[in-house]
């Protein structure tokens, strides 16, 4: 379900609201409920730490599947969980099957935080596979099934229009995406290739939802 649409692009940007607003039942407003709070959460740590907004990081805690925001190794602070923060950019649909991800933990359904690039090549690439610019919102039954294997071959093109809206509708990830990816669109989409053309050599056997 989208809250808003984005069009435009550079200052003549506009945000426009969805009716979708004007249906939310109980569960989806808690899914709004907690995503708003995940980005105000972001933005209090910038404030609070006296540190730019631009100069944080956003990351994953495997253990808690918490968002971790950082500024080196000094600061470290939770902004909750990452499903939450991840959830309207996917329309609450599992980014692999686009089955509708259900807000009241259903087993079948229950929304899980995937690793696009998977994590145990983390030792062996550059990249910080923990970052916000890796990771999705994937059903159950995708994100066991995936496992720790590459993904389809389109993903890396869906991967870069995912983070691309993160950055034209200024989220709080934002900054921390451009951080790790790059500050101009071309500069980001060869990070993003260069990252899954690395990741594919090191596992060559991709993996496609059922």
């Amino acid at each position: 379900m989208k809250f808003f649409t984005i069009e435009g692009s550079s200052r003549n940007t506009s945000i426009h609201l969805s009716e979708s607003l004007l249906t939310l039942d109980k569960s989806n407003y808690s899914a709004l409920e907690s995503e708003v709070e995940s980005r105000w959460r972001i933005v209090e740590t910038s404030w609070a730490t006296g540190v730019p907004s631009r100069l944080l990081d956003v990351e994953i805690d495997g253990a808690s599947e918490k968002l971790i925001v950082k500024r080196g190794s000094s600061t470290r602070k939770s902004v909750g969980q990452a499903k939450w923060a991840l959830n309207t950019y996917q329309d609450g649909k599992c980014f692999y099957c686009n089955t509708q991800l259900d807000t009241t933990y259903v087993v079948e359904t229950k929304t899980q935080v995937d690793h696009v690039i998977p994590l145990r090549l983390q030792d062996r690439m550059m990249e910080n596979l923990h970052h916000v610019w890796n990771l999705v919102n994937a059903c159950a039954d995708c994100n066991l099934s995936k496992s720790d294997r590459m993904p389809p071959s389109d993903t890396p093109r869906r991967l870069q229009a995912r983070n691309e809206y993160y950055i034209r509708s200024n989220h709080p990830f934002k900054s921390a995406i451009e951080n790790a990816t790059g500050r101009t669109l071309g500069a980001r989409q060869e990070t993003i290739k260069q990252a899954f053309a690395n990741a594919a050599n090191l596992m060559p056997t991709r993996w496609s939802p059922s």
